[in-house]
C-alpha cells in the first residue's frame, strides 16, 4: 500500500476535525518528512486546509519549525483520489483474459500470438493465474485450461502476488 494510501486513509478515520503532523506520524508510524511532504501535496491539492500555524522556538540552536494544524475539506473527495484505480481497458492482461476465456483451452504461444504481449509476460501471467486457482496446466503438453470464469473483467490477482491467499 502507498504512503498517500496510508496517510489519506488516517485522515479519513479522524473526518473533519483538526490533526497536526505528529499526530499523523504517530498514527501511522512511518518516516515523519514523507509524511510531512504527503500532507504538502494533499494541502497544494486543495483536500486539506491549514487552520493554525504556530513556530516552535523549544529547539535552541536551531531554527524554529513551522507547526501546523490542519483539517480535511472534501473527505469524498480525498476518499475517491486515495482509492485505487482501475487501469481502463485493451491493455495486455484485459487481452488475455479476454483470449482465455474464449478459448477455454489454451497454450501459452496462442495467447502471445493472439493478443501481442510478450512471453514474459504471458508466462507471468498463466503463473499468477494458476496460483490463484483460475487457470490449470495439463500435463507437459503445454496446454491450460481455464478452470474458474469469474466474468468478464479480469481477476484482481493482487494478494496473489503478495502472498495472502
Amino acid at each position: 500500500m502507498n504512503r498517500l494510501r496510508i496517510v489519506g486513509n488516517e485522515l479519513l478515520k479522524r473526518q473533519r476535525n483538526f490533526f497536526s503532523l505528529a499526530q499523523i506520524v504517530k498514527a501511522t508510524g512511518l518516516d515523519r518528512d514523507k509524511d510531512r511532504d504527503t500532507l504538502l501535496d494533499l494541502w497544494r491539492e486543495k483536500f486539506l486546509v491549514r487552520i493554525r500555524e504556530n513556530r516552535d522556538y523549544s529547539l535552541n540552536k536551531r531554527p524554529p519549525f513551522l507547526k501546523v494544524r490542519y483539517r480535511v475539506i472534501m473527505p469524498a473527495k480525498l476518499a475517491a483520489r486515495i482509492a485505487p484505480q482501475y487501469r481502463g481497458e485493451n491493455n495486455a492482461a484485459d487481452r488475455l483474459w479476454f483470449i482465455m476465456r474464449k478459448k477455454i483451452t489454451f497454450t501459452r504461444r496462442d495467447l502471445r500470438v493472439l493478443t501481442g504481449a510478450s512471453n514474459a509476460y504471458v508466462r507471468w501471467y498463466t503463473k499468477m493465474l494458476a496460483k490463484a486457482g483460475i487457470v490449470a496446466s495439463r500435463g507437459r503438453s503445454g496446454e491450460w485450461t481455464l478452470l474458474k470464469d469469474v466474468g468478464p473483467r479480469r481477476p484482481y490477482i493482487g494478494d496473489v502476488m503478495r502472498g495472502k491467499k
